[in-house]
């Protein structure tokens, strides 16, 4: 399998572009590192196989039609709870007399729920119900006084197969559970350490990746075993006029995880030629 890596996918910048040219050639996948419940919508309008680390281990394979999503007000919430259209176009649940939350759509998707925020009796956030494009619950994001605590990413029966805890607003552990047995299989400190694990798992000897930068998707690549791939698109020179710490590395082989990198031909030329060559190819 031939596969490009990027930590978030942004569709109108040149690197997407280049890099869904590509997996259109190469009849590959697009990887991506960071949780998304934008990513079925992606698919849809990007017509490209596309995956990320979260979705292989909820077994979120597939994705429906933005067709299929909740509208603004008829999705899963409190009994009895009122969905009003406010006059500047936001949207309230009114439980009571009180609102109780607030809901987010997709843009340009004749208002499809893209968010559900729900507030404790404080005002203050209490817990956000992220849903995809086709109507799937993708996460919940729980909150004490406005501060991120916990994020459950569900599978298709609302088990949470994997948990992000916070510790003052960072992410300290990371749960992952088998969705079958529902049995705690691995457990993690940061999302390096998840990213490497969960990436090396999913790729064999025999698959390619390509990476655009030199930052977590490098670092993503460290337990793996693929044929890995970089498409040097920053200048390989940094402020003090020296090659980039990194580059040096991969080309040195004190990162032996990249065996190879791509780059214009004016890139080519500001390799000092006291570095090693072998993993250069210049592309024409």
């Amino acid at each position: 399998m031939n596969y490009e890596l990027l930590n978030i996918i942004n569709t109108g910048d040149k690197i997407w572009a280049t890099s869904k040219v590509r997996m259109e050639k190469n009849q590959g996948t697009v990887v991506m590192l960071a949780p998304s419940p934008t990513l079925g919508k992606i698919v849809e309008q990007e017509n490209i196989k596309i995956t990320s680390l979260i979705d292989q281990l909820t077994e979120r394979l597939e994705y429906k039609s933005s067709k299929e999503g909740f509208f603004f007000n008829n999705f899963p919430t409190v009994d009895l709870a009122e969905i009003t259209m406010n006059r500047d176009g936001s949207i309230s649940i009114i439980n009571d007399g009180l609102t109780i939350g607030e809901v987010y759509t997709y843009p340009n998707s004749r208002r499809i729920v893209k968010e559900v925020r729900y507030l404790n009796t404080k005002g203050e956030l209490d817990y956000i119900e992220e849903y995809a494009s086709d109507g799937f619950l993708f996460s919940n994001l729980f909150y004490t006084r406005n501060e991120i605590q916990e994020i459950d990413f569900y599978d298709e029966n609302q088990f949470a197969a994997v948990r992000y805890f916070f510790y003052q607003g960072n992410l300290n552990y990371i749960r992952v559970y088998d969705v079958k047995t529902k049995q705690l299989v691995a457990t993690y400190e940061n999302n390096a350490e998840f990213y490497q694990d969960q990436l090396a798992k999913l790729v064999g000897p025999k698959d390619t990746i390509g990476i655009n930068y030199m930052g977590i998707e490098l670092l993503a690549l460290k337990k793996t075993n693929s044929q890995n791939t970089l498409y040097l698109n920053e200048d390989p020179i940094d402020e003090s006029g020296h090659i980039k710490g990194n580059l040096y590395q991969i080309f040195t082989n004190e990162i032996e995880y990249v065996q190879h990198v791509v780059l214009s031909e004016e890139m080519a030329n500001k390799i000092p030629q006291d570095v090693p060559h072998d993993k250069l190819i210049i592309n024409n």
